[in-house]
């Protein structure tokens, strides 16, 4: 089945076929976690209040700064987010289209494209089909062999996304009156690649933060407090409006059931992940316990 097929009633097969019985934690077990992280990060808040650190007036003093952001800027910057977002879906779309006429359609890999960008958890669910079909057209290659439908369709809506996101970065410096040069976007721009690369936490958060920071430092001297606000205010913003973005087309391309059943079942799947990562720690952890041991009774024999 193509893309181009994709309906609610074939959602369930898409991601991968029911979930299995007994792995799906009831309603009391879910918001009895979600409790328990809300106040494990209650307590972490407070604590850094014990130790000196203003966390409640930072927050402050950044929605306060958010706000001030003029109208203008905040709708310019979601629109050039906007952008980013859609060509580059669109250049994986070009690929796909010259490697399967007919058989795809822009809307569902534009879907899986924002999901992969605003809602990490269902990545994986949306990209399972469109990866099958990028693995086959890596191979064949056929849009190389058209370098005029490659310009057209990859390298220049590619192009174009890239230049949308260094407007975005220009755009929210300007709004926390930080000077805009191709300078300064480079820096925050290759640090931020920096982040997302070497991250350790989810959506690079806090490391953002922190290359931004030194970034905007060094070429800039901008103090770093500024910094972090530009940069918190600008991950918080795009990151909300990616997410909207890919639920209205999640709704559009799917329809209300089968995103619902999506969102679901890409809960499970994630499940079913960790379980079989644990699982696989579990074992390596056991072969090498045997092998240690393996190795003890052979230098026991030996002596």
């Amino acid at each position: 089945m193509s893309l181009s097929d994709a309906e609610p009633a074939s959602v369930e097969t898409a991601v991968g076929g029911t979930a299995p019985p007994g792995g799906r934690r009831t309603r009391r077990q879910r918001l009895s976690r979600v409790a328990i992280w809300l106040a494990a990060l209650a307590l972490f808040v407070l604590f850094l209040n014990l130790i000196g650190v203003d966390v409640t007036g930072w927050i402050s003093s950044l929605w306060e700064q958010v706000k001030a952001i003029p109208k203008g800027y905040l709708v310019a910057a979601l629109v050039f987010q906007l952008g980013y977002t859609s060509l580059a879906g669109f250049s994986y779309y070009g690929i796909l289209r010259a490697a399967y006429p007919g058989e795809v359609v822009f809307a569902p890999i534009l879907t899986a494209y924002a999901v992969g960008v605003g809602i990490v958890v269902l990545a994986r669910i949306f990209w399972r089909q469109v990866k099958k079909l990028w693995a086959q057209a890596k191979q064949g290659g056929v849009i190389l062999s058209q370098p005029k439908r490659y310009m057209e369709w990859v390298v220049l809506p590619s192009f174009l996304s890239w230049l949308c996101r260094l407007v975005v970065t220009g755009i929210f410096l300007a709004a926390f009156a930080i000077p805009v040069t191709f300078d300064s976007i480079m820096w925050v721009t290759g640090s931020g690649s920096l982040a997302a690369t070497t991250s350790f936490t989810p959506g690079a958060i806090g490391v953002m933060q922190a290359t931004n920071a030194l970034a905007l430092k060094t070429c800039c001297q901008v103090p770093n407090q500024v910094a972090v606000n530009y940069s918190t205010a600008q991950q918080l913003i795009t990151t909300a409006w990616n997410v909207l973005y890919a639920l209205i087309l999640v709704v559009l391309v799917f329809g209300w059931t089968g995103g619902k059943l999506l969102v679901g079942q890409s809960y499970t799947d994630a499940k079913v992940k960790v379980a079989e990562q644990r699982e696989e720690r579990k074992r390596k952890k056991l072969e090498k316990k045997a092998a240690k041991q393996h190795t003890k009774q052979d230098s026991r024999q030996r002596s």
